[in-house]
């Protein structure tokens, strides 16, 4: 398998707000109602910026997100 690497767009901010746009469940949820983000660090590039524009946005759906992070241990 080829590592690629991280996908690579100018503009983080819009690339994750369109991600999100995408997920359809999201129009159905009520506003004020509370909404997880898991944040693993595992090679996920500009973390910090893609978890802030996904708060963003929930917020400005009139949702109440919140961020926890989720993570997996690998034992060898």
């Amino acid at each position: 398998m080829h590592d690629r690497g991280p996908p690579r767009t100018d503009d983080l901010r819009t690339a994750a707000a369109n991600a999100l746009a995408e997920i359809e469940e999201i129009t159905v949820l009520a506003p004020g109602l509370e909404v997880g983000i898991t944040a693993g660090s595992k090679e996920i590039h500009d973390m910090p910026v893609i978890l802030r524009t996904l708060v963003d946005e929930l917020e400005d759906s009139g949702l109440k997100p919140f961020v926890f992070v989720a993570m997996v241990a690998t034992v060898m």
